[in-house]
């Protein structure tokens, strides 16, 4: 399922969210510094020294988000 294309049609959006692109776009602005901060250390608890990226599947905290 692809994010981009979904969150153009906001009928889906929603039947595959339960949420609107709105309310959607306000938690993200919540859930994209709680994202930052957890990646900024690795799962042992140490700060990561390089560079911190998403996978090419998930690009952004928003296809994070909506995954």
């Amino acid at each position: 399922m692809n994010y981009a294309r979904v969150r153009k049609r906001p009928s889906q959006f929603e039947s595959v969210t339960s949420v609107t692109r709105e309310e959607f776009d306000d938690i993200l602005s919540y859930f994209t510094p709680i994202l930052d901060r957890r990646m900024r250390r690795t799962t042992r608890g140490t700060v990561r020294l390089n560079k911190r990226s998403f996978p090419e599947t998930l690009p952004s905290a928003a296809h994070v988000l909506f995954f």
